[in-house]
């Protein structure tokens, strides 16, 4: 719920303004971010420091482009590195070499949101509560039921009801997921056309590669291109799309408006590919084009060249253009030329005049038949946010505006308008309107329609806006980072970029149903749910503090210490060990500089706080920068409170040349005097030759093994270092991304996670996917020309858009992963190789034995092996098994599933303790041929447990950890087990008839 005004190819005049970022594909990332904060620094002095604030300013767009591009490409790669590097990929992939392989191929699981939220709260300073963007939308004019809407984040999205239901275009199987425009064919109602991008950002909207023109022929189950990168010259893959039309008199011609200029596709509609071709056929800067309603196939383009904004149309497929004439003067430089047409006024073109200003704008009509246009309709319209430029196609004289964050609509032609603000009874909507459109006349019960396209959604009215409701469901939309319960798999929350703070609840099984709720405004940030204690949960706002939850998240939120930081999305954390104590990076004021320290405050941040680091005194660099606007240094969201409690790492970058960052770390951040605290950081060497990172993240287990990622910003290859500080002064680098080529990571690390009870699994995110790779696969000893270091793509249908963060859900086994533009999903933890294990014989070496279901062992282990099994239901050492280990030496066992509920060593800190081995159920019962059922399953905690035939049975229940909850005996061939008010997860039933014995999984959800 923000209060942005600018659409997104403003947003994009914006940065070339600042950097021609679209444009300047090989600058180096440092370099760009120069420029932009030299801009930011000119225009202080110009207008004072309010000019860089307000949800919609300037200032707030580059903090959206700088959380996108940074980790990707910081600090010396550019957007050629970036889009090379995935080109790459997609080469292999395609050749059938590295990269191909998968690990886990069940699909991953989409967990929402997918509808507009409950209104945990009713009004959040944006109006209706949103799923996401909508950046525009068009009708099938031969069935206005039928809508297509996209996403440049999130992708294509189709509705055959008029809203009511979305789903999914097939967006989500394209090389890469954004959307840039989509088009109907005029004579066949399942085929459509769309442009593809990037995805993931407003700052990503190029074609990119691997991406295109696109055409299905069955309503977006297939897609294929028709158009590739290279027919759009000169920009190629960073060509930017900003329209694309199918010529409505001939359904084999396509029209795609770029910022290169006008291309035009003949036999877009013919089944063999190899004949549709790509023409330009108008330079310059095309940023809008509209179809006269008269059925002649007149073309109308809005265009600049060297600035100079221009109106031309052709009547001959772009053989010849007629220049319109100069419109009517203006005294404010233009910054966009926006054309309309109307089904009810063939003969008529509307044109928005926007300026520099995006406040004097003007309305204007230009007549065909005399060639001529009006004097201005309206001298200003006042503040006109987006595109959100439409004239009804039932009547002229009803236009529509985006007003701000809201919009307005005119009756009498423009003359005068009406503001329709939110209202939360009878008028629905998101503010940030991008689209606003009527169906076509052709559908003669539509004329009282509206449609809006907003920051939160699709909203729609009946009865000319004098009533409006929200129609997104469907629409799963969301862009943010989320949080999960530890202890509560059904619960998570989600801080959606523009659309506030969503939790979830509901049931959570194999099919999970999830409820989502709104419970906090403004731009959602990363949020955080206690570890220990569901109860507590912090939200937060852009650039603003976090606030404290007691009510699980719902309400009550209270305002915690800490003073706001200087990033756009401010972060919090927790101990380890002490849940109460928190800690933010906050802003610190002195003379002339701004920075950030990290603070400490206790009572989960509503105590005290207490500053317990002084990096500016460490890294004083002199940077001219006025007030409350440079920082000499800041902290990336790097600070990480490790396992153990008393340690900390953290990440600074220097703000200006050379524009590097550093990594520190702290063995003593519970000492109670924070002087103390202040002056125990150390900073850490950095593999060699490297002055910065793109990445860092500490193991989950073992406080001093920390990794250290590289993007594409050092063109040959990604690198990601596992580096051991255990002895600070020298450092163990190794270099664990492997070989491109072989197996290797494709690109770099946008996060990382390791995973508990496991052979050292890793989990790697980028823009491609998630990658996983452990101990086994890893190679720690060769250089990365000869590195063999395998990784494994994790899951078979995760949307193709860029990452945002990743966690693990112990309780039901899942990682899940946050997607920059369609909510959250999730998928099984990797598996290993084997289902089931029986060992025997004599062990002397050390080695990780893991199955999926079970192990059994008579395996006697000599006393210099460390030894670890891991089983997915039950661990069985039978008569004949020994462990005679030493320390170091030792034998552990333990019970960690990776695809179903189930306990994990990380929620029981047992590890390397020899007597582990005694909490898992040892059995010496033959499981021969006894068969019984137990229903439901999974069940609420009632169960009934049905023999083959009567018998005496002895009945014991095990949690998954081998602990005996339950002992009951059974006669005859029914019962019932009563495991009601048991923890949720998995548990194993024994049924014991004389030396026979069965074996049942069940689950309480």
């Amino acid at each position: 719920m923000k209060k942005i005004i600018l659409y997104y190819f403003l947003l994009l005049i914006l940065v070339s303004k600042i950097s021609a970022q679209e444009t300047d594909v090989s600058k180096p990332f440092y370099q760009l971010k120069e420029e932009k904060e030299a801009y930011f620094r000119e225009k202080v002095l110009l207008e004072g420091p309010e000019a860089l604030e307000g949800e919609g300013s300037e200032y707030h767009e580059y903090q959206r482009w700088l959380k996108f591009w940074e980790p990707r490409i910081s600090p010396n790669g550019s957007y050629a590195d970036y889009a090379n590097a995935i080109d790459d990929y997609y080469a292999r992939m395609s050749d059938g070499g590295a990269g191909r392989t998968f690990g886990n191929i069940d699909p991953w699981k989409e967990l929402g949101p997918f509808n507009e939220p409950n209104h945990g709260i009713y009004y959040l300073g944006g109006g209706e509560l949103g799923v996401g963007i909508i950046h525009d939308m068009v009708f099938n004019r031969q069935n206005a039921d039928k809508i297509l809407g996209w996403s440049l984040a999130g992708g294509l999205f189709y509705t055959n009801n008029k809203g009511v239901s979305w789903v999914n275009a097939g967006s989500d199987n394209w090389n890469r997921s954004g959307c840039s425009y989509a088009a109907f064919a005029p004579n066949n109602q399942t085929t459509w056309y769309a442009a593809s991008n990037v995805g993931g950002s407003y700052y990503s909207n190029s074609l990119g590669t691997m991406g295109g023109i696109l055409r299905t022929t069955d309503a977006g189950a297939t897609w294929q291109t028709i158009g590739q990168t290279s027919s759009f010259p000169p920009s190629n893959q960073f060509a930017i799309v900003t329209k694309l039309l199918i010529d409505p008199t001939n359904p084999s011609i396509a029209y795609v408006s770029t910022r290169d200029g006008l291309f035009r596709g003949d036999n877009v509609d013919n089944s063999n590919i190899s004949l549709i071709t790509w023409t330009l056929i108008n330079s310059g800067w095309v940023e809008d084009m509209e179809f006269k309603t008269d059925n002649t196939g007149t073309l109308i383009i809005s265009k600049k060249v060297s600035n100079v904004w221009t109106i031309e149309y052709t009547t001959d497929n772009g053989a010849s253009w007629t220049v319109l004439p100069t419109p009517p003067a203006v005294g404010d430089p233009t910054d966009l030329l926006a054309i309309e047409v109307s089904d009810a006024a063939p003969n008529t073109l509307y044109m928005l005049h926007k300026t520099t200003n995006y406040y004097n704008h003007q309305l204007f009509s230009f007549d065909f038949p005399s060639f001529a246009w009006s004097s201005s309709i309206s001298t200003n319209t006042g503040q006109t946010g987006g595109i959100g430029f439409c004239v009804s196609n039932f009547n002229p004289n009803i236009i529509y505006l985006s007003a701000g964050i809201n919009f307005k609509r005119s009756t009498d032609g423009g003359v005068t308008f009406t503001y329709h603000y939110y209202n939360p009874t009878n008028f629905k909507y998101h503010v940030d309107v991008d689209k606003i459109i009527t169906p076509p006349a052709s559908c003669t019960m539509c004329a009282s329609e509206v449609y809006l396209g907003t920051h939160g959604g699709v909203s729609y009215s009946n009865d000319n806006c004098l009533t409006m409701v929200t129609r997104s469901n469907g629409l799963a939309l969301g862009n943010g980072s989320a949080s999960n319960s530890a202890t509560n798999p059904e619960k998570m929350m989600i801080g959606l970029d523009h659309d506030g703070t969503v939790l979830s609840s509901g049931s959570y099984s194999s099919t999970p149903s999830l409820a989502w709720e709104t419970v906090y405004g403004g731009d959602g940030m990363p949020p955080l749910i206690d570890y220990s204690n569901p109860s507590f949960a912090w939200a937060a706002a852009q650039m603003a503090p976090h606030q404290l939850s007691s009510n699980g998240g719902s309400s009550g939120y209270t305002p915690t210490s800490f003073a706001a930081n200087n990033a756009f999305a401010p972060f919090i954390f927790q101990n380890q060990v002490y849940p109460e104590i928190t800690y933010a990076a906050s802003k610190v004021v002195s003379g002339m500089y701004t920075y950030e320290e990290i603070f400490r405050a206790d009572n989960r941040g509503l105590g005290t706080p207490e500053q317990i680091s002084d990096f500016a005194n460490i890294n004083l660099v002199v940077n001219p920068w006025l007030d409350n606007v440079v920082r000499n240094h800041w902290i990336f969201a790097g600070i990480y409170p490790t396992i153990d409690g008393n340690t900390m790492y953290s990440s600074i970058g220097i703000n200006g040349a050379p524009w590097y960052g550093k990594l520190y770390r702290n063995n003593n951040v519970l000492n109670p005097n924070s002087t103390t605290v202040k002056n125990s950081w150390v900073e850490m060497p950095l593999p060699p030759g490297k002055n910065s990172f793109s990445y860092f993240a500490v193991d989950v287990s073992n406080p001093n093994i920390v990794y250290i990622g590289y993007n594409v910003a050092f063109w040959i290859a990604p690198e990601l270092y596992r580096v051991d500080y255990t002895i600070p002064g020298f450092p163990v680098f190794q270099n664990i991304a492997g070989n491109v080529n072989a197996g290797g990571l494709p690109i770099g690390v946008i996060n990382l996670i390791t995973e508990k009870g496991s052979n050292g699994g890793i989990y790697v995110s980028n823009d491609l996917g998630v990658y996983y790779s452990n101990n086994s696969m890893l190679d720690f000893v060769n250089p990365p020309s000869s590195n063999t270091s395998q990784w494994i793509k994790l899951g078979s249908n995760l949307p193709h858009i860029p990452l945002n963060s990743m966690e693990i859900n112990y309780v039901v086994n899942k990682l899940r992963v946050s997607t920059a533009g369609r909510g959250v999903w999730e998928h099984d933890l990797y598996c290993p190789g084997n289902l089931n294990l029986n060992l025997t014989g004599v062990q002397n070496s050390s080695i990780f034995q893991e199955a999926v279901n079970e192990i059994t062992s008579t395996v006697v282990i000599g006393s210099s092996a460390t030894v670890t099994y891991r089983g997915g239901t039950y661990v069985d050492l039978n008569p004949g098994f020994s462990a005679a280990s030493v320390n170091p030496s030792y034998f552990q066992a333990f019970i960690h599933p990776c695809s179903y509920y189930g306990n994990s060593p990380g929620l029981r800190e047992e590890e390397n303790q020899e007597d582990d081995l005694m909490s898992n159920h040892t059995s010496s019962l033959k499981n021969e041929t006894l068969d019984a059922k137990i229903f439901p399953n999974p069940g609420s905690g009632l169960f009934t447990i049905e023999l083959e035939s009567e018998s005496n049975a002895v009945i014991k229940v095990y949690d998954a950890m081998g602990k005996e909850v339950k002992v009951l005996r059974q006669e005859g061939i029914q019962t019932s087990l009563n495991l009601t008010g048991y923890n949720k997860g998995l548990y194993l039933v024994h049924i014991v008839i004389e030396d026979k014995v069965v074996i049942k999984k069940i689950i309480i959800e």
